[in-house]
């Protein structure tokens, strides 16, 4: 049923209740009178909004931010709401009453966490994004609700803002239609419900919210227990994946004290090295050289990590030195990667001058992704993106910044991960905890240089 925004014409003039409805509203068919819609005035002023829209984007790309941030951020709102303007009509069957944006949030899930620009495999979590939940969401309004306010805040973070009246309006709706279904036993439990929960904390993570997270967790947690556990779990495996997720990025976020032991005794973790070893060479020939490159850099970490495995640190007289950069901006990344690992590994006890070297480099490191190009990460090394980002995560000390290390490979994640197969998220955890247990743990005297 395909419904207008505003009442037919002769309805407002005869000053009736129409509802709207495509192509004769009930009124004006009960009364076999004309029916029909003036033109919206979003699409009078459509091509008049996208020329305005163009003049802005070539005058941002003269624009330097360092001159006058205000004016930078000014017109980056002016390109938010001509976005907002120029959305077409939603077309689609909803399950909740349309709206024009809702089109445009659904294409954010689908391109930003479902990956739909670039190949995925059909065993991926991010095709299972793409086809499994949005088809659910389509038919369910508490998911479907999620689901936009997962578009609208992935949006939220790409332009580095905080939550926009669309993300909080859908956010409480998800909130408010969770509450009323945690009173029917049958759909407190039901897979899209535990589902909607899910958006909701992993993004109040993202956001730095501690006191939304924990209590999206902590019912996320109750609502598997009840299930079962997470194999009880549905939507191919989907449900228990953002449940891992999200308990990964909460000890990212926050830190807690009671998530990291001492790993100074423990063996050293090599399940990413070994993806990004695995991973085939790019089909085209001009990225083989940089291709063999990476390669060499993830055995020299393999060759580290398992000599710290063997006699506890680093041997000097057996460790060979980091194979030099080159000019390939994903090698680049992944040296200074190499060079925070070197760091973390290293048995120096940590004091304020070595902090403050890692916080250059872990800088340095995300200033050099920013220059990337994610679509050439995700097509030839999804695993090094992993494995870069995780180890710049693990040195900060500042929480945002973690974060954004986190965020910046979580599309990686999404195409590795497979259904009802949580080791990629295992992996990611191991060498993580790994490393920040090194970087948080005192060092034990025996560990101290004389």
């Amino acid at each position: 049923m395909t419904m207008m925004l505003a009442a037919c014409e002769p309805c407002r003039l005869r000053k009736r209740k129409c509802d709207r409805l495509v192509p004769t509203c009930s009124l004006c068919k009960k009364r076999s009178g004309p029916c029909f819609y003036a033109t919206p005035y979003r699409q009078i002023r459509a091509q008049e909004v996208e020329n305005q829209l163009m003049t802005v984007a070539d005058s941002l790309q003269a624009l330097d931010r360092s001159q006058d941030v205000k004016l930078w951020e000014t017109a980056n709102d002016r390109i938010y709401y001509a976005w907002a303007i120029c959305s077409p009509e939603a077309s689609e069957p909803y399950p909740i009453a349309s709206r024009w944006y809702m089109p445009r949030l659904i294409r954010l899930f689908c391109e930003g966490l479902g990956l739909s620009r670039v190949p995925v495999d059909a065993k991926s979590t991010a095709y299972t994004l793409q086809t499994v939940w949005v088809q659910k969401a389509l038919g369910d309004p508490c998911l479907f609700h999620a689901t936009l306010f997962a578009g609208s805040s992935y949006f939220d973070i790409l332009r580095g803002e905080k939550q926009n009246p669309i993300t909080i309006y859908h956010q409480n709706e998800v909130i408010r239609r969770i509450n009323e279904r945690l009173s029917d036993p049958v759909l407190a439990l039901d897979d899209r419900t535990i589902a909607s929960v899910a958006p909701l904390a992993l993004f109040a993570d993202l956001n730095n919210d501690r006191a939304a997270a924990d209590a999206h967790l902590s019912g996320l947690q109750k609502m598997v227990e009840l299930r079962g556990g997470l194999h009880k779990l549905g939507l191919d495996g989907v449900v228990a994946t953002l449940m891992e997720m999200n308990r990964i990025v909460y000890m990212i976020a926050f830190d807690p004290e009671w998530g990291f032991s001492s790993t100074l005794s423990s063996p050293a973790p090599l399940g990413l090295e070994h993806r990004a070893l695995n991973t085939s060479a790019p089909k085209n020939p001009a990225s083989e050289a940089d291709h063999a490159q990476i390669q060499s850099l993830f055995q020299w970490v393999s060759n580290i990590k398992e000599q710290v495995t063997l006699h506890g640190a680093i041997d000097p007289t057996q460790a060979a030195e980091l194979p030099p950069p080159s000019q390939d901006p994903i090698h680049g990344c992944c040296y200074l990667a190499a060079m925070i690992f070197r760091h973390l590994v290293d048995m120096q006890p940590y004091n304020v001058a070595k902090q403050a070297q890692l916080d250059a480099l872990a800088r340095d490191l995300r200033a050099s992704l920013a220059l990337t190009e994610d679509e050439r990460w995700l097509r030839d090394a999804p695993a090094a993106l992993i494995w870069t980002c995780i180890t710049g995560a693990a040195a900060c000390a500042d929480s945002r910044t973690r974060v954004s290390f986190y965020f910046k490979q979580a599309s990686a994640v999404r195409l590795l991960n497979r259904q009802h197969d949580l080791s990629v998220l295992e992996d990611i955890w191991n060498h993580y905890s790994w490393l920040r247990g090194r970087r948080l743990t005192p060092l034990p005297e025996a560990y101290v240089s004389e």
